[in-house]
């Protein structure tokens, strides 16, 4: 579980980041990625304060369903209040390994900087097969933040800092959800639930 708190200057530097000019333009891509349609069930993982929530509500619409998980309970919150208008998004807390849904549920599940953040990704892509409907889409997106170019006056500093970040490589993420059943489209970790054979 996360010992991160996302309640007053944290909550106020993390809405300011994520309506940035960077931030909304991938949320463009994202969410062309993502071709949602009106009637769709989509489930997100790592909601966060329910930026791409809100956009995904307005694209399938009163007849689809958009449901959004976080384990933190201030972003919950926060994506609550910011999904407030649409009464088909349901925004609650739980655990990306452990979500709260049925089998085939959803015909799109979509993680953006959350997959490369968990202890245990097999155990979660199992999870997220399960929930998804075959011929479902899977959308990862995960930054590989050893191939960012940037340079600090700081050596000792900048390379904390990657240090800090190697754990969450998504490298692996690729390979693990072909073995979980995603038949994926090269390195773009996006993918669909093969059928059973």
């Amino acid at each position: 579980m996360s010992t991160l708190s996302f309640a007053g200057d944290m909550a106020r530097l993390q809405r300011a980041i994520a309506e940035s000019h960077d931030l909304v333009l991938r949320r463009g891509v994202v969410l062309e990625t993502l071709n949602l349609r009106t009637g769709e069930q989509v489930l997100e993982l790592g909601c966060g304060g329910g930026y791409y929530t809100h956009e995904a509500a307005q694209f399938v619409g009163p007849t689809g369903r958009v449901c959004a998980i976080d384990i933190s309970p201030d972003q919950i919150a926060a994506a609550q209040a910011h999904c407030a208008e649409f009464a088909w998004v349901e925004c609650r807390k739980a655990d990306i390994a452990a979500a709260p849904y049925g089998n085939a549920e959803f015909d799109v599940v979509f993680a953006v900087q959350a997959l490369e953040y968990l202890s245990d990704l097999d155990g979660a892509l199992r999870h997220i097969h399960r929930m998804l409907r075959p011929g479902g889409r899977l959308i990862v997106i995960a930054t590989d933040w050893s191939s960012a170019v940037w340079h600090s006056e700081n050596a000792p500093r900048m390379q904390r800092v990657l240090t800090a970040w190697a754990p969450h490589s998504p490298c692996g993420i690729c390979r693990a959800s072909w073995r979980h059943g995603f038949a994926g489209r090269g390195s773009s970790l996006c993918g669909r639930r093969r059928s059973q054979s």
